[in-house]
């Protein structure tokens, strides 16, 4: 375990493995690979910019593939996108186009 400045303990995480390509690091990630905190992050950038995720939270969503730096701060990557939302979708919580 690791801890941080003012003695929380992290639980470790699984590491995944990354597929770097030319145009910057991806993951093959399913949803269910993601802990908690990390999928919350994902639904709240997927939401809008969001400044209250943590710093660890923030490098492994970086590393993965599924957020992004932006000149206004952390932004939600097309592959986080694509992620945020076939988990909404495979949920139940978002139903169709109204009739």
């Amino acid at each position: 375990m690791t801890r941080r400045g003012r003695g929380e303990v992290l639980r470790e995480r699984t590491p995944l493995t990354l597929r770097p390509d030319g145009d910057g690091p991806k993951a093959a990630v399913a949803w269910d690979q993601l802990d908690r905190a990390e999928q919350a992050a994902l639904m709240r950038l997927n939401r809008g910019r969001c400044l209250a995720i943590d710093q660890v939270t923030v490098a492994r969503l970086l590393c993965l593939g599924l957020a992004t730096r932006l000149p206004s701060g952390l932004g939600i990557s097309r592959k986080g996108r694509e992620l945020a939302i076939s988990a909404l979708l495979s949920s139940g919580t978002v139903s169709g186009p109204p009739a």
